[in-house]
């Protein structure tokens, strides 16, 4: 291999934008992207799903005149496109006698930041926001919080009040591969979605007991029998969720059972989503489409699908707008201290009680066993080469320069693998 020769021009998705590079041909390793499909009428395939629900009674079963209904949507940092869906779980319930005054939305924020009213009428539409109240989701507020004992692994369980005020609880969300989870999606919705501060952190702080590899892409892990546990003490009566295209469209929706309906939607969205490699590559690029947002938010994803296709030692250059910055919150300060110590540093400051903060110490600690795999240069306008020196990250202007900084440090016959969509991808090694 050489970098003399052809080169290929490679475009990634960069917030609103796409980014060029260009890649010696010789090197190139291969383009992972999902599978490419066309969407389905998207309303006709949710209320096709509505009929048609895995492990459960029909919605208009399950309604009841007079019920109060709690649905529990994701929020701003997801592209789940519940202005499409939520109308048509509104009119079934109304069909069902439940007034739109009878229904609540809450907007599930875990530890992100609030959504603004703009933001919420943005994300839901205008045909809910005027209809129902919706509401964001705060884990810090502990007067709207109550405790449901603890999960197997002695997590204390605090949860919204808002779901002792309902009778009715629906989830939604869209499902992909998902670092603490395995999958997001199903009972995820729950926890962190409208769980307390420290039941998040912990739970967490739970998953990074486990790599990537035995948690990232399995259907079956012990952070989904937690989170699941969480679900079912809390009474979460009906999921709808769905398989994403690239374009944000729906290519599947799954209602039911938060285990049997997200158990199937999983199924389907692997076929999509799952990429194969010939061996683990020397350098890997990445990008962080649709969760560009902030660092916060995206780090357990595109990096970590990276983490997966990069061999030891490697290097990931990671693709992040990051356009509100770090965008942690009150947990920017912990996550700027913690973020660039390995795994271990982090940990002994949690058991000390230096470090209080759960959910910023284990994102260091996720971000941390990246980088004990590979060297990450990232690509962002958002965050500054002191903000990412401070995670540990290296940082460049662009990504040609990155990847001849790449190169000079792998040598000139270095493999690189393109993971275009990098959130969404399952990478395997064959």
């Amino acid at each position: 291999m050489g970098n003399s020769g052809p080169q290929r021009t490679i475009e990634i998705p960069f917030g609103a934008k796409t980014l060029q590079c260009q890649v010696p041909d010789e090197n190139l390793l291969g383009i992972f992207q999902p599978v490419q499909t066309e969407g389905k009428d998207e309303i006709l395939e949710v209320k096709r799903s509505l009929n048609a629900p895995i492990g459960l009674k029909r919605l208009a079963e399950l309604a009841r005149s007079g019920m109060r209904a709690l649905i529990i949507s994701d929020d701003i940092s997801r592209k789940t496109p519940v202005h499409k869906i939520i109308p048509c779980i509104v009119d079934v319930l109304n069909e069902s006698g439940v007034a739109d005054d009878r229904i609540r939305v809450i907007a599930v924020l875990g530890t992100h930041r609030p959504m603004t009213p703009e933001e919420i009428e943005t994300k839901f539409g205008r045909d809910v926001t005027e209809r129902v109240e919706v509401l964001n989701h705060d884990s810090r507020d502990h007067r709207r919080q109550t405790y449901f004992g603890e999960t197997p692994s002695g997590i204390p369980v605090w949860v919204s009040k808002s779901v002792l005020e309902a009778d009715l609880r629906i989830g939604i969300g869209s499902i992909a591969p998902h670092r603490v989870s395995g999958w997001s999606g199903g009972a995820k919705i729950v926890m962190p979605g409208i769980s307390g501060e420290k039941t998040v952190g912990l739970t967490h702080m739970e998953s990074t007991k486990y790599s990537t590899n035995d948690i990232l892409g399995k259907l079956e892990n012990p952070i989904r029998r937690e989170m699941e546990f969480i679900a079912r003490r809390v009474g979460l009566d009906m999921i709808v969720n769905v398989v994403l295209s690239d374009d944000e469209e729906i290519l599947r929706a799954v209602t039911g059972d938060f285990v049997k309906a997200h158990r199937e939607g999983a199924t389907y969205a692997r076929r999509f989503l799952e990429v194969s490699l010939p061996f683990e590559s020397d350098i890997v690029i990445a990008d962080s489409h649709p969760y560009d947002l902030d660092f916060w938010s995206s780090c357990d994803k595109g990096l970590c699908a990276a983490e997966l296709a990069v061999r030891e030692g490697g290097i990931i250059i990671y693709a992040n707008p990051c356009r509100e910055g770090l965008g942690a919150g009150e947990s920017e300060g912990e996550l700027q201290e913690l973020g660039g110590l390995m795994p271990a540093e982090v940990l002994t400051r949690v058991r000390k009680g230096v470090a209080k903060d759960f959910t910023a110490a284990a994102t260091a600690i996720i971000v941390g066993q990246v980088r004990q795999k590979a060297r990450i240069i990232l690509v962002s306008e958002g965050l500054s080469e002191r903000e990412s020196r401070k995670l540990g990250l290296e940082s460049s202007a662009s990504l040609d320069e990155a990847i001849k900084r790449a190169m000079r440090i792998s040598g000139s016959d270095a493999s690189i693998a393109v993971l275009k969509h990098a959130p969404r991808l399952l990478p395997t090694i064959r």
